[in-house]
């Protein structure tokens, strides 16, 4: 049998790392603490004064106890219910705010994680371990120490006022307790496996829905409609079989210590009877005792459920801490001033780069760029012109050689301070779901109402736009979908120009655009003598760039300008490689 030991440590080692967050908060808890403490002395004083009501007013008639009894009774119920209140209050503040707290932690790491841990991870997975993942480890946080602490308080209570009543029916009612602990430890690892099966299976149906919904053009296109619902019908009826599965097993591991329990408080009653009848015992005494006894196996249970609960908190830590457990991407140069506006220059020197090991993309590549300079990039699929731009962001790292802009190598500045000194039109233009005027503003932080104006109008979005009633407070929809391809990348278009970058990256920027289109937003981009550099595939429109630059297997196999590619294309020197 294996040794539980190891994933018991790294369950609290990662549970220990939400610590600082309940740590700020402690004031909070002591405060609720202080109320629950408060509650339960409260109510652990009720059976007690019932034990008086019952041997004083209805036994031996001493009228006189009646109406301080029944004082002390609504009293107690009445503090009893103001302080619930209160600490409900100050409960649900904490739980809101820890929530918060450790979404946003999570989120931020996230967003420090390289792109090629978004390439094997799945957008349904994320959200379901950000949701309802972290959701069960934020309830667990916020709710289980408050809860075991009232759950000791209370057993110390009781059992201290078990001991006063009767030692002998005390040490009786435990006589089942072991039996029923060694019962719940002999579940404890199939329940845990379980939980982590159910939300691996739930986070695979998230995906599934994501992809769906992403891909609805496409599953219609191809009639896949009827494959798609029988994958989601099958997976939510395997997700029905293991909540069943482990509904029935957590019925058994709780039916079974509470039976034995169950049996303990009979046995405890059949003797306490016969101790009021032979007169060792008052019946108000009996009565306190059975009331105590009850509120013994409350805390039992609450504490056995919240084992139950922390075995399905184990498997929401794995998944968490798995993502938690991700390196980040490094900040480079991140105690480094910022770099001071940029000029333009790019200059790769003898740079090498793989994705896998012995297949390299580029091989000791060299090229330069200098400021206002416009250079296109062409080249067939594979050979390295998007991991010549993911380099120049700084979304890579050279295996040998040098990145540099203005002369300073990247591996040398804060990434962060050139990113905001480059403007990116891409093919694949993202959109958030808000309105078009936001989508473009979102291009330079603070851009006034006129600017956002005046770049919507030189890319050509207000001429769409105009068309529509709201104009530019359009809701664009989620990614976009209410705008054609086009209309997306003259928003993105938009979004440079209201940058104002000196350093301007066109990735297939107007690969659906008509020539008149992209002749004149070519023409409206080269203007204010950014540095241009471009990807295409467009080979028959590289006429008004400077330079061409032909890739081939992670290096340069042909350079010239752009009129001198036009007139080698017409004389049929240049083959069409560049298609996709």
């Amino acid at each position: 049998m294996s040794n539980p030991s190891p994933d018991r440590d790294r369950a609290r080692e990662r549970l220990s790392r939400y610590w600082p967050i309940l740590a700020r908060h402690r004031f909070r808890m002591a405060a609720i603490l202080a109320l629950q403490a408060s509650g339960i002395l409260l109510g652990l004083a009720s059976p007690f004064v019932m034990q008086l009501a019952i041997d004083r007013i209805l036994i031996a008639r001493e009228v006189r106890w009646l109406l301080p009894l029944t004082v002390a009774l609504f009293v107690s119920s009445s503090v009893g219910v103001v302080l619930s209140g209160f600490s409900g209050y100050l409960h649900t503040w904490l739980a809101t705010r820890v929530a918060v707290e450790m979404r946003f932690r999570l989120y931020r790491h996230l967003q420090r994680l390289p792109l090629s841990f978004y390439v094997r991870a799945r957008v349904g997975d994320l959200q379901a371990r950000m949701g309802s993942d972290l959701g069960e480890i934020q309830a667990f946080l916020t709710e289980v120490p408050i809860a075991v602490a009232g759950s000791v308080l209370t057993l110390c209570g009781v059992i201290g006022l078990l001991i006063y009543y009767s030692p002998l029916l005390f040490v009786i009612s435990l006589l089942f307790a072991p039996a029923a602990g060694l019962l719940m430890r002999r579940f404890q690892r199939r329940l845990q496996e379980d939980a982590r099966s159910i939300r691996d299976r739930n986070a695979e149906l998230a995906s599934q829905l994501q992809e769906g919904f992403l891909g609805v053009r496409f599953i219609r296109a191809y009639r896949l409609e009827r494959r798609e619902a029988g994958r989601f019908l099958g997976k939510n009826r395997e997700i029905i079989s293991r909540v069943l599965r482990y509904q029935v097993l957590t019925t058994i591991a709780s039916a079974v210590p509470g039976t034995l329990i169950a049996l303990g408080t009979v046995v405890t009653f059949y003797l306490g009877a016969r101790a009021v009848i032979d007169e060792r015992m008052t019946l108000g005494a009996l009565v306190a005792f059975g009331i105590y006894q009850v509120r013994l196996y409350g805390p039992v249970q609450g504490l056995f459920g919240m084992w139950l609960r922390w075995q399905r908190v184990k498997a929401a830590l794995d998944r968490v801490g798995e993502l938690l457990d991700e390196e980040a991407e490094p900040q480079r140069g991140g105690e480094r001033p910022p770099l001071p506006p940029l000029r333009g220059a790019i200059a790769f020197e003898r740079v090498s780069f793989s994705y896998r090991a012995g297949v390299p993309v580029l091989d000791g590549l060299s090229f330069a760029v200098e400021p206002g300079e416009r250079v296109a990039l062409v080249g067939a699929s594979g050979a390295g012109k998007s991991t010549i731009l993911d380099l120049l962001f700084g979304f890579q790292t050279p295996e040998s050689g040098a990145v540099r802009v203005d002369g300073v190598s990247l591996a040398q500045v804060r990434i962060g301070s050139l990113r905001e000194q480059i403007a990116v039109v891409s093919q694949d233009t993202f959109l958030f779901h808000a309105t078009l005027r936001e989508n473009l503003a979102c291009g330079r932080s603070g851009a006034s109402a006129a600017e956002v104006e005046s770049a919507a109008e030189a890319a050509g979005v207000t001429a769409f736009a105009r068309a529509w009633p709201l104009g530019l407070e359009t809701m664009v929809g989620e990614r976009g979908t209410a705008l054609s391809g086009g209309q997306r990348q003259r928003v993105s278009i938009a979004r440079a120009l209201l940058r104002r970058a000196p350093l301007l990256i066109l990735d297939e920027a107007t690969s659906q655009l008509d020539l008149e289109a992209e002749t004149a937003l070519r023409a409206v981009l080269h203007h204010g003598g950014a540095t241009l550099l471009a990807v295409t595939h467009r080979v028959d429109r590289l006429q008004a760039f400077d330079r061409v630059l032909e890739l081939e297997a992670g290096r340069i196999v042909w350079a010239g300008s752009g009129s001198e590619w036009s007139a080698r294309r017409a004389a049929g020197a240049a083959p069409d490689r560049s298609e996709r």
